[in-house]
């Protein structure tokens, strides 16, 4: 690839920025996709056609609107007039590109004679995994030192991106911040535990005479231990639920703002599996059974005679 600062002028409507030129194909590397029109094809190449592809975002600019018609239109580059085949557009939202594209053959013709590279992206196949990404960096360097005798070691010859050390960073990061939430949750659900098991404990206290006359008028101790636990599920039920759906209307509010702010690609759609709700249904029951163990142990410890004669 070649990049090449210009000025882009239809009319009276100009704006400053580059051109990229690229190889027919190109279109997987910077991560776009064409929208309208063509790409740039093999005869472009050959013939050194003064073509180019426009960013959507330019088409309001040169033309006035976003669905102007901007295919077979000029654009002057420099003072040289160039055909608009394609609009294309950045696959993230989050990438404002005003990068015009060119034929490589043409870019390297007008303004770069000398045939000097500033880019090359390359695309492979079977490297899917953090070594061999490593071993493809290393062998293209030495391929390149040995080329334009440079040290392999000298990191201010040439610059390699890989794009697959981004997700490998990204899934460190968001291992880490899965670890520090499961912590955190932990931490919180313990907290939660004893809070419904200090709340049972006081109802337990409260209702030493209704425990007594229950269990005067037949009930088991384990009919007594049921109705501590039913109680201290429910209430970890229900209070789980609270917080879950908070937590979904929060995700609806971040999405909703990220929508406003032109991201919607970033942060859309967000969903809460159905067994996500199930796995929390099923931790909020076990808790409420370790929340009431206590106090139910405590509700059936009460003497009968006891529990009838407290105030």
């Amino acid at each position: 690839m070649v990049s090449h600062a210009v000025q882009a002028r239809n009319g009276r409507n100009y704006v400053n920025t580059v051109v990229d030129g690229y190889a027919p194909g190109y279109a997987v590397a910077p991560n776009i996709r064409i929208i309208e029109g063509r790409d740039i094809n093999d005869l472009d190449m050959y013939e050194r056609r003064k073509v180019c592809v426009i960013p959507k975002l330019l088409r309001k600019v040169f033309f006035g609107s976003e669905e102007a018609a901007a295919i077979g239109q000029e654009l002057q580059l420099n003072g040289i007039c160039f055909k608009v085949i394609g609009i294309y557009e950045p696959l993230l939202a989050t990438n404002h590109t005003r990068a015009i594209v060119v034929p490589l053959n043409t870019v390297k013709m007008i303004w770069c004679p000398e045939g000097q590279l500033s880019r090359i992206c390359l695309e492979t196949a079977l490297l899917n995994t953090a070594a061999l990404n490593i071993q493809f960096n290393a062998r293209v360097l030495r391929e390149l030192a040995a080329r334009k005798e440079f040290a392999p070691t000298d990191k201010h010859a040439i610059k390699i991106d890989n794009i697959y050390d981004l997700p490998v960073v990204i899934s460190h990061i968001v291992g880490g911040l899965s670890i520090f939430v499961i912590f955190v949750g932990l931490a919180t659900l313990i907290s939660g535990i004893v809070g419904v098991s200090n709340i049972m404990l006081i109802a337990v206290r409260e209702r030493t005479r209704e425990i007594g006359i229950r269990r005067a008028m037949g009930a088991t101790a384990r009919q007594i231990v049921s109705l501590v636990l039913t109680e201290s599920i429910i209430i970890c039920l229900i209070f789980g639920y609270v917080g879950m759906f908070i937590g979904i209307g929060l995700m609806e509010l971040v999405a909703w703002a990220v929508s406003l702010a032109g991201s919607s690609n970033v942060f859309s759609n967000p969903t809460v599996s159905p067994m996500y709700v199930l796995a929390v249904s099923a931790i909020m029951v076990v808790s409420g059974l370790v929340a009431g163990y206590i106090p139910a142990k405590q509700a059936v410890s009460i003497k009968v005679v006891e529990a009838l004669i407290a105030k």
